[in-house]
């Protein structure tokens, strides 16, 4: 998605560089849900999100599952033409909403025994 926003002869649009930032948002929420996970599974945190999350997936390949392989293969969705800042946005959309994942929760013990 970001190379569909990347500066075309040195300028952005305001609604670009908005995406952007949205898009920015998104990867720090993945990669503080990743970094949750790892930590519960006392695995290395350091990296990037393509790091951390690559990092979780063999992880989780080690674990049982729900019965049925999560998809980590590569996607085959078209993503908008460079120009259709419409069509970009509502993709930007999509994933805020699909990015909203529950965090890792756990009781502070040393708040449970106060």
């Amino acid at each position: 998605m970001c190379e569909l926003l990347r500066p075309k002869n040195g300028e952005q649009s305001e609604s670009e560089v908005r995406l952007l930032s949205r898009l920015d948002r998104v990867a720090e929420q993945l990669q503080h849900w990743t970094i949750q996970r790892l930590e519960r599974r006392h695995c290395p945190v350091e990296g990037n999100l393509a790091d951390t999350s690559k990092r979780l997936a063999e992880k989780l390949d080690e674990i049982p599952g729900p019965g049925f392989n999560l998809p980590r293969g590569i996607d085959d969705v078209k993503l908008p033409n460079v120009g259709d800042i419409d069509a970009i946005t509502e993709q930007v959309r999509r994933l805020e909403a699909t990015a909203k994942l529950p965090l890792a929760r756990m009781k502070d013990v040393a708040n449970v025994n106060a």
